[in-house]
Formats: structure tokens, sequence, C-alpha cells
């Protein structure tokens, strides 16, 4: 794969592990009974004309981000432990922690094609 693609190909493939790891914590607190939440999610990588990632978008239902903070069907954020309702965290605290982890990727995809460049022109160097 050319390092044009393989950046793309590394946010694919980390998008595609974030939203495992939200399906498996929506499942861990029980949320929802249709499956619909865990269903709708999508994600989508744009790329410049370089290949690098500009943006990565997820999409999933609207409510399951009430269901996060603990919000809705009358209760106010402002409310949030003092009724019945819970706060089930599964969006806010593993996209914290990805985003750290798509950073380390994409310093060390970028570590290694500026390591790759430095021994190229050492190579250069030393045959000229």
């Amino acid at each position: 794969m050319n390092d044009e693609r393989q950046e793309a190909y590394i946010a694919s493939r980390w998008a595609e592990i974030v939203i495992e790891r939200w399906q498996k914590k929506i499942a861990k607190y029980k949320i929802g009974s249709t499956g619909a939440l865990v269903r709708s999610f999508t994600s989508a990588v744009e790329a410049d004309a370089k290949g690098d990632v500009q943006k990565i978008t997820f999409t999933y239902l609207y409510y399951g981000m009430f269901v996060d903070m603990g919000v809705g069907r009358g209760t106010k954020y402002s409310q949030r432990g003092t009724t019945k309702r819970q706060i089930k965290p599964w969006y806010s605290s593993i996209v914290r922690r990805e985003i750290y982890k798509l950073g380390e990727l994409m310093i060390e995809k970028h570590g290694v094609k500026v390591l790759d460049s430095m021994r190229l022109m050492e190579k250069t160097l030393i045959l000229d």
C-alpha cells in the first residue's frame, strides 16, 4: 500500500475499532432493547488529494448522546444524579482515549516516514 493511502487506511481501521468498542460499551450498559443504536453506527474518512486525513465522521442515532449524559425523558442536564436515570458513559469514556491512540498512530506513521527520509538522505550523502 502506498504512503498516500496508508494514512486513510489507518484512520478507517481506527474508526472501525472505535465503533466496535462503543458497541461493546452499549452492550455492557444494556442500552436499548431493539439494537437500533448499535446498528446505526457508521464512519467516514475524508482525505485530501495527497491522502492526508482531514476529517473522520461518526454517525449514530441521536438519542445515544442523551443516554451517555444521563438526560432525556424529562431529565435535564442540571438534574443529573437526582433522578432514576443513570449516566451510561458509552461514548465519552472511549472517545477521549481513542483520539489519543489515533494521534499516537499518526505520529508513529509520520515518524517512520521522517526516519526513512533521513536514511535516504544519509545514503545520498555517503554516495556523493
